[in-house]
């Protein structure tokens, strides 16, 4: 079972014409996941996205975009003396 913790998140529009035709939004976030594993103490994950919008005609939008995420599994180091 993988439990969540508050995750942290960024939008922002890159490109934006006046009068707004074609935008580009960019968006980041990055969350610490518990981890009930063995051997795995927590999980990062960052997510990045980028969409691409642009209005051809009042009836006809024009969209792509891209999305990308990455996992890091944080291993739990025990040093015993």
């Amino acid at each position: 079972m993988v439990k969540s913790a508050p995750s942290i998140s960024a939008r922002t529009v890159l490109l934006e014409r006046d009068p707004v035709l074609t935008s580009l939004e960019g968006k980041a976030g990055r969350s610490i996941q518990e981890s009930d594993t063995a051997g795995a103490s927590s999980i990062l994950s960052t997510q990045g996205s980028l969409v691409l919008t642009h209005e051809l005609r009042r009836d006809i939008v024009l969209s792509a975009s891209a999305v990308t995420t990455r996992w890091i599994i944080r291993r739990l180091f025990v040093m015993t003396i």
